[in-house]
């Protein structure tokens, strides 16, 4: 009986681990790991530095995004802050809240001036979408009567010990094509997109171009934020992994167990038959697009697919440019495309030279600012290559009310790209309105690009001090949407290269906005160098901000384009490099800054000829300072490096190549990261980029040769020439009417006396 009951267990045991081992598998696609993550602070902030909260109130908001696709389980904000010694600890505190609910509660007592805290924030609290966290202080050193801008009122939140601890997991949803701004969402935190495409490294120029589309479809929707992007090749699941999946799933041929993330299948029918059900090919009887769950919950599979590449091509496209929903389907066949026509050089949301525009078409409608309130902005875009003449001025015309009874030193305060430039004068004491109130400002102010102008009220009130309730419901400024701005009719010529262009608004590669002038040459098949060019258009298709179908990707030569040449340094060849001033042969040769010098300037014949007859009027040009440096030719890698330069294309065509490189694949796959991040993106200038690692090993230098994109016209140059010599060109005109007037009394006199020489009155 014994020997029974104990065979039994065994049994037992072994029945329960076999049922175990049985459902494992199914269990290990089912589980999801929460996702844990630790935000700082300033990571959240549109500039990285320290919180202070200043006067006796004031808060700071950041803004958490929760997307639709997550479920928050845990939520902890730990808060290192350090406040005055001054405050006063029955009046002064500091409040925590989400979505303008408090949340936690501080007080600031002098005697513990630094505070260290973790408060544990309910998830009920969030939303979908934005959510407000609002650090406010209420902040009193006295009982009674204060200055409320005492310079001892003030907390400090340090922004890099502060940090948000966040656990969330994936929600399973079955999304439809027209759910795609819910599954590219910009409010998903660290997203990462897989391309699959089945050639296993023998990468063709269709596999390019049908992934640079796919990854501009992606960036464009998720706006500004970079992306993790993996090339892998897809792979067929077995029997065994099949058996997990439902039998109507029509990926179940699609081995999923290393997939973990969003992933965009491409190619045609043919090539993705090993990996699509029967009933799935049947379907892709044209340009394909479908969107289908993952087996995990973080997990969506987007297909392209047809029978044709011109048929994948057209369903690559449509899945770029379509930005507004799709059929509310799993998956549709695309019958026609027509793209959108452009004219050249004027690209949308782009300001036209010699036209004038009213605020409210740029975005601007009619606001009124109060005491004390944020400023209002005015924000455009300005063309790339503008050359910007001596005394060529924007115009702005503001038409404008102020309120009556504050002090006599108020102003609007106008910042062009937060560079101070005017100040109005609201002095009248019953208040007054303006209609068209000119202000001039060079159009040299204004950088290539998004350009901003702020307007800023200070309007302290008429009765203040100490113990006074000062009113300030008075203090009003209304600025109207039909005011305007004029910018002065400018050529089109810039100097090149210059990667500053670049960074702001993609020059000269999106000179057109469709890419017909933009081409990506890459120089191995090398996966981390086919993903460093993805994610270098779909950076340039942000700043495009719409798709660029007539790019031209290949591994083979382009001419007539400007081009990125990319590609591990073993695999250039040596006519990339002609005016390169990096070179690569036996060795490095690369140049080193040695300063700069004065250029003298010399002067052709006819300049001296024109120097000669149009003296300069007003002062003379800024010195022309030219680089110099030190070429040094060494025999070494560039280690973990990458390299980026920009250069003169070979050939009569003024054209710009730019050329990235690196030696370590490894290291070159983070390297375009950090370049294609914000903080590294938008500090390139000059021509010779070198970095690693960090943003702080970036350094820059300017070298080689240069060329001139664009041209002046006559007509321009004459009106430069009449602005610079106004006093002479009245000269040269009253000589002129002179010279006629005596031309023409001469020919009268000699004509008289052909004809009329009898006349008495002649000699009178």
């Amino acid at each position: 009986m014994k020997l029974y009951s104990t065979s039994y267990k065994y049994c037992l045991c072994f029945s329960i681990v076999l049922t175990f081992s049985l459902l494992l598998p199914k269990l290990a696609v089912c589980a999801e790991v929460a996702r844990h993550k630790v935000i700082k602070l300033s990571d959240l902030m549109l500039v990285d530095e320290q919180i202070y909260l200043r006067n006796i109130e004031d808060q700071y908001n950041f803004n958490y995004s929760l997307s639709r696709r997550e479920t928050l389980q845990k939520v902890k904000l730990h808060l290192d802050f350090t406040h005055s010694t001054a405050l006063i600890k029955d009046r002064s505190q500091l409040l925590v809240s989400v979505n303008d609910v408090v949340v936690e509660q501080f007080s600031l007592n002098p005697k513990k001036p630094h505070i260290v805290s973790d408060i544990v924030i309910p998830t009920e609290y969030f939303i979908e979408g934005y959510n407000k966290i609002t650090l406010s202080v209420a902040q009193h050193y006295t009982i009674q009567c204060e200055v409320p801008e005492s310079a001892e009122l003030w907390t400090q939140v340090n922004s890099i010990k502060s940090y948000l601890v966040i656990d969330s997991s994936y929600n399973k949803q079955n999304y439809t094509l027209a759910d795609l701004k819910h599954v590219f969402d910009k409010k998903l935190h660290d997203y990462k997109l897989t391309i699959l495409q089945p050639q296993q490294e023998n990468y063709t120029n269709n596999d390019l171009y049908w992934g640079s589309l796919a990854v501009q479809a992606v960036a464009l929707r998720l706006d500004y934020k970079a992306f993790d992007i993996i090339l892998d090749s897809p792979k067929k699941s077995n029997k065994k992994q099949r058996e997990q999946y439902s039998g109507n799933d029509p990926l179940r041929f699609l081995q999923q167990t290393k997939l973990n993330s969003d992933a965009v299948l491409i190619g045609t029918v043919d090539e993705l038959a090993a990996f699509l059900t029967p009933e799935l090919q049947s379907k892709i009887s044209g340009a394909f697009l479908g969107l289908y769950p993952g087996k995990t919950k973080r997990t969506q599979i987007i297909i392209i697919s047809g029978t044709t590449p011109e048929e994948v091509t057209k369903a690559a496209t449509t899945f770029a440019y379509a930005h507004n929903a799709f059929p509310d389907v799993q998956d549709m066949l695309v019958q026609d495309l027509l793209a959108p026509f452009y004219p050249e050089l004027n690209k949308p949301d782009i300001i036209i030279s010699g036209e004038s525009y009213q605020f409210k078409q740029l975005g601007f409608p009619t606001r009124t600012m109060k005491h004390g309130s944020k400023k209002s902005e005015l924000i455009f875009n300005m063309p790339s290559d503008l050359h910007h003449e001596l005394k060529s001025n924007v115009t702005l015309k503001l038409n404008y009310n102020y309120g009556a009874a504050f002090r006599a030193d108020s102003v609007l305060n106008i910042r062009i790209n937060e560079v101070f430039v005017k100040a109005i004068l609201l002095d009248n004491k019953y208040g007054d309105s303006y209609q068209d109130y000119m202000i001039k400002v060079p159009s040299s102010s204004f950088a290539p690009g998004q350009n901003k102008i702020s307007f800023e009220t200070v309007m302290p009130p008429t009765i203040s001090g100490d113990c006074i309730l000062m009113q300030n419901k008075n203090s009003l400024v209304t600025l109207f949407g039909n005011s305007s701005i004029h910018f002065p009719r400018l050529d089109h010529y810039v100097r090149l290269p210059d990667l500053s262009l670049l960074q702001r608004t993609g020059f000269p590669y999106l000179n057109s906005i469709t890419g017909a002038e933009l081409g990506v040459v890459l120089r191995d098949k090398n996966s981390v160098s086919i993903v460093a060019a993805w994610k270098l258009l779909a950076k340039l298709s942000q700043i495009n901000q719409a798709p660029l179908p007539e790019v031209k990707m290949t591994f083979d030569e382009i001419k007539g384009r400007h081009l990125f040449i990319i590609g591990a340094r073993s695999a250039l060849h040596a006519s990339d490099l002609i005016h390169s001033p990096v070179k690569f042969i036996d060795g490095i040769q690369f140049p080193f800054s040695a300063g700069s010098i004065a250029e003298e300037k010399q002067q052709a014949l006819f300049q001296f000829v024109d120097d000669l007859l149009f003296p300069k009027s007003v002062a003379p040009e800024s010195v022309s300072l030219k680089p110099l440096h030190a070429r040094l030719k060494f025999l070494a890698a560039l280690g973990k490096q990458a390299l980026m330069v920009s250069y003169p294309a070979d050939g009569a065509d003024k054209l710009l190549n730019t050329l990235l490189t690196y030696d370590d694949a490894g290291a070159f796959s983070h390297n375009i990261d950090l370049l294609i991040a914000p903080e590294m993106w938008g500090g390139l200038e000059h021509n010779i980029v070198v970095w690693k690692n960090d943003k702080e090993s970036l350094e820059m230098l300017q070298g080689g040769d240069e060329f001139y994109l664009g041209e002046t016209t006559v007509r321009h140059k004459l009106a430069y020439y009449f602005s610079l010599h106004q006093g002479y060109w009245l000269a040269v005109v009253l000589a002129l009417l002179l010279m006629i007037a005596f031309i023409a009394h001469y020919l009268l006199r000699r004509y008289k006396l052909r004809h009329h020489g009898d006349l008495p009155e002649y000699n009178s």
